[in-house]
């Protein structure tokens, strides 16, 4: 689901989708507590996102800002999501009535 045109490229090849927004590899870019993904560096999900929340208990700022902007893209796809599933609701009923 595409959320900001201007965003980030995405694993899709289209550039702005929730997932690049909002998705793992997001956050630990933005706040640049993951390895690379690939090689020994590399830790499971959940070690990953320990360390995230550790850095937020700490109040590293980065990561909180980090944290902060997921948060408002998680908003904006909600909403994106729930309008997007409106409109199909509607333009059924019409058809259907």
């Amino acid at each position: 689901m595409n959320v900001d045109p201007a965003g980030p490229l995405c694993g899709c090849g289209r550039s702005g989708c929730w997932e690049a927004l909002i998705g793992l590899g997001a956050l630990l870019r933005a706040t640049g507590t993951g390895g690379s993904g690939t090689g020994p560096e590399f830790a499971s999900p959940e070690a990953e996102v320990t360390a995230v929340a550790r850095h937020a208990e700490t109040g590293d700022p980065r990561t909180l800002v980090a944290l902060s902007d997921l948060g408002h893209w998680v908003g904006v796809g909600r909403r994106t999501s729930s309008t997007s599933s409106i409109r199909r609701r509607s333009s059924r009923a019409a058809t259907s009535g």
